[in-house]
């Protein structure tokens, strides 16, 4: 059966969006509990952040999303069965927290469902057109939860690399050492092309298990209608972009936590310094979603 390429349906799903968000509002992150915390940024450093990142680059006139200090974090609960006959013991081995790579977060959002992200994230935010993000290495995040067989096989893949990292110097400590065993490595000179290929496939396993790790988000059942509904799409480099991928600015009107007109200051203060050319829709959150 020859592979049959899939037209695109004629009417859209509410759940896909032509354009990806960046909040830059978000919880800062919490390294004890490895978790954001539970209320955003102020405004002022959202608004900030906004302006920082439409900041161009004098040398190579992009402007840059920065990957930041924000790691995936993916929680693997892992359960130990113990049969007896007919009864079975569970006993509860412990959770394990493994760290991805660095990474940079926007969202595909439709934007008639934005309105319950800003409680989380506030009101300030850039579009980029879907298109651009695929180009530049963005991917949709998996999302599972921490008790699944997915969380438990990525478990069992993080062991195993552990226990592989040490294992080329301990064979070359213990297999191909001369003074420990000079007749044994002068007869299987081989052994010593064994090690060095042991070492190249072994060295990048780590890092490589950390960058796949960032596309995983391991999540509780009661965060299905938070957490899992941001839709996110992550990368793990820089994302250097012009204003060409740029759909749409977003800031609001007002905020409950300071007086600050922020569209008002933007539009007065922030286009001409930042170079943002007309063809840029900025719109006041409150005119986008509220109304």
């Amino acid at each position: 059966m020859t592979d049959q390429i899939l037209k695109p349906p004629q009417i859209r799903p509410g759940t896909v969006s032509d354009i990806l968000w960046h909040f830059t509002g978000g919880p800062k992150w919490n390294e004890k509990e490895k978790r954001q915390e539970a209320d955003p940024k102020p405004s002022s450093e959202a608004y900030e952040r906004l302006c920082s990142i439409l900041t161009e680059d004098t040398e190579t006139g992009k402007r840059i999303l920065k990957v930041g200090g924000h790691r995936e974090v993916v929680f693997c609960k892992s359960k130990l069965e113990f049969h007896f006959g007919k009864k079975i013991i569970i006993l509860n081995a412990g959770d394990v927290l493994l760290e991805s790579s660095p990474v940079c977060c926007l969202a595909e959002i439709p934007i008639v469902h934005l309105n319950y992200v800003s409680v989380r994230y506030r009101k300030f935010a850039i579009g980029f057109y879907r298109k651009t993000a695929i180009k530049n290495q963005f991917n949709p995040v998996l999302y599972t939860f921490e008790s699944s067989s997915i969380a438990g096989a990525i478990r069992t893949l993080s062991e195993n690399i552990e226990s592989l990292q040490g294992f080329p110097e301990w064979f070359k400590e213990n297999v191909i050492n001369d003074e420990k065993n000079p007749d044994f490595s002068s007869q299987r000179p081989d052994l010593k092309e064994a090690y060095h290929f042991l070492s190249g496939a072994v060295e990048p396993t780590k890092p490589s298990f950390e960058r796949i790790l960032s596309f995983i988000k391991t999540i509780k059942e009661n965060e299905l209608e938070s957490i899992y509904c941001e839709r996110e799409w992550r990368s793990t480099q820089d994302f250097r972009f012009t204003c060409d991928d740029v759909a749409m600015i977003v800031l609001p009107k007002k905020m409950d936590d300071d007086n600050t007109p922020y569209f008002d200051k933007f539009i007065e203060e922030e286009i001409d310094r930042l170079s943002i050319p007309r063809k840029i829709p900025i719109i006041a959150w409150e005119d986008l979603i509220e109304h």
